[in-house]
């Protein structure tokens, strides 16, 4: 009797899967938004002049541009959303 016990005992550990937990790791991406990758800054008196590299995360492609800021806390930085003039 006891070795029958066991026998089913057993054999319903045998049979139970360990269930995986799988986090979200999903992220919203803003496909109108390119995520600055590289970004090489100049100061211009108080202003800054800002080379810019970007990637759009949807379409993978990549854009580079140059432009002023009046400011530097106006320039984009890594890993920024940056809106590019074209």
């Amino acid at each position: 009797m006891n070795k029958l016990i066991i026998a089913v005992l057993l054999i319903g550990l045998i049979g139970c899967k360990k269930e995986e937990v799988k986090q979200n790791t999903t992220t919203e991406v803003d496909c109108q938004c390119d995520r600055v990758v590289k970004v090489i800054k100049y100061k211009q008196g108080e202003g800054v002049y800002c080379l810019i590299w970007t990637v759009n995360d949807c379409t993978n492609w990549s854009k580079h541009t140059d432009k002023s800021f009046s400011n530097e806390s106006l320039s984009p930085d890594m890993g920024e959303c940056y809106k590019m003039p074209y």
